[in-house]
């Protein structure tokens, strides 16, 4: 029961941070941002921040994603969170260096399988 308690507490908090990641183009984003993050702890005012980032910016923000996974090491549900954003930027728009990849998979704690990476570049042509 607690483990299902925890992923639905998951998936809310991703729908809703995702949600206000992708407003980004909504003329009343300030607004938005504003009130979600007026009374929000420093924690999620980062994660919101970065899911920003990640969903709008062209280059990776690895600095700031190591950072925020060091501070949500102890935080099961904004790790997991977090780590939830990280895999959608990647699968969306992933990096063309094998070693980017790592670092950045490093940072959020994500594990690389091999296999799936190979097969992963041959479906692409061989990027």
């Amino acid at each position: 029961m607690r483990s299902l308690v925890f992923y639905i507490v998951v998936a809310l908090l991703y729908y809703i941070v995702g949600t206000i990641s992708r407003a980004v183009g909504d003329e009343n984003l300030e607004i938005v941002y504003q009130q979600a993050v007026r009374d929000s702890p420093e924690k999620i005012r980062r994660l919101i921040e970065l899911t920003i980032k990640l969903a709008c910016f062209r280059d990776f923000p690895l600095g700031e994603l190591q950072k925020l996974s060091n501070d949500l090491q102890s935080d099961s549900l904004g790790i997991t969170a977090l780590r939830l954003f990280v895999i959608e930027r990647l699968d969306m728009r992933p990096p063309t260096d094998g070693r980017e990849l790592q670092r950045i998979c490093d940072a959020a704690g994500l594990k690389l399988i091999p296999r799936l990476l190979e097969r992963s570049r041959e479906g692409r042509g061989g990027v």
